[in-house]
């Protein structure tokens, strides 16, 4: 991933709800590519898992 902007909301996956655990989930297993528009999660927020995720709505 790119160098994440200062400001950026980053999240570490620990503080996710569980619908958005679960959102996070299916696009690691390549079950889907994007959240959907009702995500708790918020466009541009940074998760952090092993890696860094950057969240974008389909």
């Amino acid at each position: 991933m790119e160098t994440i902007e200062s400001g950026a909301t980053v999240k570490h996956v620990d503080q996710l709800e569980a619908a958005a655990l679960e959102e996070v989930r299916e696009i690691l297993a390549g079950e889907r590519s994007t959240v959907p528009q009702a995500s708790t999660l918020e466009e541009g927020e940074v998760i952090v898992f092993t890696d860094y995720y950057r969240v974008e709505r389909s």
